[in-house]
C-alpha cells in the first residue's frame, strides 16, 4: 500500500497518541491538529499546528507543502470534556461541523470519525448524545464512523486510566451496572481498525464497529483487569445508579481517593452493544483474547 497523507485531530490524547505510533511505523506522513503542537524532532513525515475545537481549521494544514501533498483521509479524535455550553452549541459539535466544512472545502476523500457504541439519540449520559449528534453530520460513505468499545491497554490515562486506579487500590468496589455487557477493546486493535479504515478505497457503511465481538459483564471485565493486570482479587457489589450518582460527587470531594466522574457512570449504566464480527472481519482487525492482552509484557500493532 502507497503511503497516506494523514489529518489526525487529538493525537496527544489517549488513543490518539498510540494512533501516531502505529502510522508513524507505516510510514505514513502526518499532520497532526492539537492543543499543544510538539517538536517533530528527526521526524521530517510529521508536522504539527495548534489547533482546538473552539477555532477555526488553520488553513496552512491543509496546504500542500515539500513532502506534504493533498490529505488522503482525516481521523478526528478530538474531544473537549468539560464544555459549558448547551448541548446543541457543544464544542464537539459546532467545532466537527467547521472541521469537516474545510475538510470538504479541501477535497479530503475520506473522514473518520472517532465515536463509541454508546452513541444514540437518546443515551443517558451527554457524551453518548454528543457523539450520535457528531455523526449526523457526515455523508457517507466517504464520511464515516469508528464505534469503539471499552478501550483498555496502553498508556493508564483517560478512562482507562481511571479504571485501572480503582481496581488496584480498591479492595471492594461498587459498580453501577455491574452485569451490564461491554466490548472490551484493546487501544492498539482499535489504533489497527481506525487506520484500515483510512487505508481502504472504498468502504460500504456509515459506521463501523470497532469493539469486541463477544460482550462480557461490566463485572467481569473490572475482575479481569484487577487479576490478569495487577494480581490480585477485586470483589464488586452492584449498587442503584442514584447511589453511584451520589458516590462520584463525593469522591471529588475527598482527598486520597479515586475521583469517578459523573459523566462515566451514566455511560457504563446506559451503555449498548452492538454487533461487531462482520465489520471487524471486513477491516481484518482479530482482537486478541482480553486475558492474554492484560497479561502480556508488550503489545505492538500489527
Amino acid at each position: 500500500m502507497t503511503n497516506l497523507h494523514l489529518m489526525i485531530t487529538g493525537a496527544t490524547g489517549y488513543i490518539g497518541s498510540r494512533l501516531l505510533s502505529a502510522a508513524n511505523l507505516k510510514g505514513h506522513r502526518l499532520t497532526l491538529l492539537v492543543r499543544t503542537p510538539r517538536d517533530s524532532g528527526d521526524k521530517p513525515n510529521v508536522r504539527w499546528f495548534p489547533w482546538s475545537l473552539e477555532e477555526t481549521p488553520p488553513a496552512e494544514a491543509f496546504a500542500q507543502s515539500g513532502e506534504f501533498g493533498p490529505v488522503d483521509a482525516l481521523i478526528h479524535l478530538a474531544h473537549q470534556w468539560t464544555s459549558t455550553r448547551s448541548e446543541p452549541a457543544d464544542e464537539n459539535l459546532t467545532g466537527t461541523a467547521t472541521l469537516i466544512e474545510a475538510a470538504r472545502a479541501a477535497g479530503i476523500p475520506r473522514t473518520v470519525y472517532g465515536s463509541t457504541v454508546s452513541a444514540r439519540k437518546d443515551a443517558l449520559n451527554r457524551y453518548g448524545r454528543n457523539k450520535w449528534a457528531v455523526e449526523q453530520l457526515f455523508e457517507p460513505p466517504s464520511e464515516v464512523s469508528a464505534r469503539i468499545g471499552l478501550v483498555y491497554g496502553g498508556s493508564e490515562t483517560g478512562q482507562w486510566g481511571a479504571l485501572s486506579e480503582m481496581v488496584s487500590r480498591l479492595p471492594l468496589l461498587p459498580v453501577p451496572g455491574a452485569s451490564t455487557l461491554v466490548q472490551p477493546i484493546h487501544v492498539d486493535e482499535v489504533c489497527v481498525g481506525l487506520l484500515r479504515l483510512a487505508e481502504r478505497p472504498a468502504l460500504s457503511k456509515p459506521f463501523y464497529g470497532l469493539a469486541a465481538p463477544d460482550p462480557i459483564a461490566f463485572g467481569q471485565f473490572l475482575k479481569q483487569v484487577a487479576r490478569y493486570r495487577f494480581n490480585r482479587k477485586l470483589r464488586i457489589f452492584s449498587v442503584p445508579i442514584w447511589l453511584a450518582l451520589i458516590g462520584a460527587r463525593l469522591t471529588s470531594m475527598l482527598p486520597f481517593v479515586p475521583t469517578v466522574d459523573r459523566e462515566r457512570v451514566l455511560g457504563v449504566a446506559g451503555i449498548q452493544t452492538m454487533k461487531t464480527a462482520a465489520d471487524l472481519v471486513e477491516l481484518e482487525v482479530l482482537p486478541e483474547d482480553l486475558e492474554k492482552n492484560l497479561v502480556a509484557q508488550n503489545f505492538s500493532t500489527p
